[in-house]
């Protein structure tokens, strides 16, 4: 059972240059979407947290 790690290890072992860009666009997208919404959970949650980051 493959998923998308796999796909992306099978592309690059068979040299396939256009699915190995969107994979890694494609995660990279998630990797980022994901850490902008987890840091404005943290800042709704706990609002001190960012007043401390931008003294600093």
């Amino acid at each position: 059972m493959g998923g998308i790690g796999s796909l992306l290890t099978e592309a690059a072992a068979r040299k396939d240059l256009p699915v190995v860009q969107v994979l890694s666009l494609l995660l990279v997208t998630v990797f980022v979407v994901l850490n902008a919404v987890v840091d404005v959970v943290i800042a709704i949650i706990d609002p001190d947290s960012v007043k401390s980051r931008r003294s600093a």
